[in-house]
């Protein structure tokens, strides 16, 4: 264990010594519409926008071409803008009016060098749009091959696992090359991925409709993306029942759950979630665990906010990046670096350092970092860790 420790230390160190700036301007985004405000007047959540949220996913990804590929959104001047980058060469795939971190993307490259991009849709009032490169490797043109109401999307070589809204509740969707169905009913928030033979699904439940009681677990998965199984590869009939018995992982008790990405070691698959004491994330206590699809959880830390990041990043997943804000009340802060449940390092180049996200194929992850206070258009950047 003294060793594996030793060996996960002189990664991180090697790590921190090779961190780059990608981009060089986010915004200090607030979601305060009067659905999430707790007791402190704080905002629900918060944070840079250029790498939100965790269930858009994934937004970097290393090609066959060897290059790394990823998208980040930027706000200036009420001017919102989604980024499509590799390395240090970026271009403007989409612009509008109105600057939101659920408009997000996600993005993938195929095997054939094609760049797929995700813009993600807000609830039925904001348009999602699917672009695919023109070129392989070529970031300058895209096309427009679909467009709807798409949120949240999740862009997997075996299809795009999606949220589309029905009135209020969030219902998880996917659509796959030969199917688009609903995979469940009621309110859920989902994370995913796909390990090149399942992709696996894991989700949280809005009791009664209400966005702010998010708990259970849920978890399924599919070959195909249109036949889905349990954990033990039983068949499941869609769409399931919002609190499914088939699915169910983690029974809702009370506890919110924050869910914050996936991963598949030996145990199979595995959720990195928040779990908290309350839906107010200025208040109670919360912390970061692990789930696989049989129930056995892992501690890992604590946090100090519902929607601090985490991620896993390495080689094979096999650390965890864990963000603990400063200013209690907003989200954001140190990040620190894990080892299973053990603390080996961290970083403290920002006031509000969050949303660190894994790059697939790659052993490194992006964040969105600051360098100054906490306010609204304060100093932002989208950096990477190799």
């Amino acid at each position: 264990m003294k060793y594996l420790l030793l060996v996960a230390a002189l990664f991180v160190a090697q790590a921190q010594a090779e961190m780059v700036q990608m981009s060089d301007r986010g915004m200090w985004y607030k979601h305060d519409d009067g659905n999430g405000i707790g007791n402190s007047g704080y905002p629900s959540y918060s944070g840079n926008l250029a790498t939100a949220t965790n269930k858009t996913m994934p937004i970097a990804v290393k090609a066959n071409d060897n290059n790394i590929y990823y998208t980040y959104s930027t706000c200036e001047e009420g001017k919102y803008k989604i980024w499509v980058a590799r390395g240090n060469d970026k271009h403007i795939i989409f612009r509008s009016d109105y600057c939101d971190q659920h408009d997000n993307a996600a993005i993938r490259v195929d095997n054939n060098g094609y760049i797929f991009v995700a813009k993600s849709a807000r609830g039925s009032w904001r348009k999602s749009y699917f672009y695919k490169s023109v070129r392989p490797y070529d970031i300058t043109e895209f096309i427009i091959i679909d467009s709807g109401y798409k949120a949240y999307p999740q862009l997997w070589s075996m299809g795009m696992v999606y949220t589309k809204y029905n009135g209020h509740l969030r219902e998880t969707w996917i659509m796959a090359n030969n199917c688009e169905k609903k995979l469940a009913s009621g309110g859920h928030y989902v994370v995913s991925y796909y390990d090149g033979k399942f992709i696996h699904v894991f989700s949280n439940w809005h009791k009664n409709g209400d966005l702010n009681n998010r708990g259970g677990v849920y978890y399924m998965r599919s070959a195909n993306g249109c036949n889905w199984q349990d954990a033990n590869g039983n068949a499941l009939t869609l769409p399931l029942e919002p609190d499914s018995d088939e699915t169910r992982v983690k029974t809702h008790n009370g506890e919110m759950i924050y869910l914050k990405d996936i991963k598949v070691d030996e145990r199979g698959p595995v959720l990195l979630f928040a779990k908290s004491t309350t839906w107010n994330p200025t208040q109670g206590t919360r912390e970061l665990y692990e789930i696989d699809s049989y129930g056995n959880e892992t501690y890992i830390t604590n946090q100090n906010h519902n929607y601090d990041g985490a991620a896993y990043f390495g080689n094979n997943s096999q650390f965890i990046v864990a963000v603990k804000s400063r200013d209690f009340g907003y989200t954001g802060g140190a990040m620190f670096f894990y080892h299973k449940s053990e603390e080996i390092g961290g970083i403290s180049n920002g006031s509000a350092d969050n949303y660190p996200r894994k790059i697939i194929n790659f052993r490194g992850f992006l964040f969105s970092g600051t360098s100054s206070s906490i306010t609204d258009n304060n100093d932002s950047a989208v950096y990477m860790f190799k």
